[in-house]
Formats: structure tokens, sequence, C-alpha cells
């Protein structure tokens, strides 16, 4: 009796850890994208304002 109880609790508390590292892992990813996202578009302006500085540059 006491050996199932304590089988049912492991289960039950298996469950829920597993549970919380899903979403614990799906928040890493999701914070992760949100990185990469921002870190391509500072790259990009970057790469857009270097080219725009060399242009005005180049007229004046």
């Amino acid at each position: 009796m006491l050996l199932n109880l304590i089988n049912l609790a492991f289960e039950i508390n298996k469950e829920t850890v597993l549970t919380s590292l899903d979403f614990m892992w799906k928040g890493m990813l999701g914070i992760m994208t949100v990185i990469v996202v921002i870190t391509l578009i500072v790259t990009l302006m970057a790469k857009l304002d270097s080219k725009a500085e060399k242009k005005s540059g180049s007229q004046s």
C-alpha cells in the first residue's frame, strides 16, 4: 500500500516536472529566437546605415 502510494506520488511529480521542463524549454527557445531576430535586425540596420554614410560622404 505504501509502496503503491509512493509510486503514485512519483508518477504525478514526474509528470509535473516534465511539464515544467517543457514550459521552460519553450520559453528558452522563444527567448533565443527573439535574441537572434533582434541581432539580425540590428546587423541589417548597421549595414544599411554604413551604406548610406558612404553615399552621403561621396556626394559632398
